[in-house]
């Protein structure tokens, strides 16, 4: 992820250029956590496909997690839609 340095806002900007500049900052960090869900989520997946535990579970278990795990990614996209 972006690792965006804290930048002082200049004294000349207008109000309305001062609320974009705000608006835009609060925009790049929302969009950076929702890529941070989207990592785990990618993690998580990983390891349910290829992790040590992916050869203990049953094949009911493994379908219990792929929808669960199906769930969770619906809901992050609805959330980056919001965005």
């Amino acid at each position: 992820m972006l690792n965006l340095p804290q930048i002082a806002i200049p004294a000349s900007l207008s109000p309305e250029q001062h609320a974009a500049f705000e608006a835009l900052r609060a925009h790049v960090m929302a969009l950076e956590e929702f890529g941070r869900r989207q990592e785990v989520l990618v993690r998580e997946l990983r390891n349910l496909l290829h992790g040590k535990r992916s050869e203990k579970l049953t094949p009911d278990e493994r379908q219990l997690s792929f929808e669960d795990l199906e769930i969770r990614l619906a809901d992050s996209e609805e959330e980056g839609k919001d965005r």
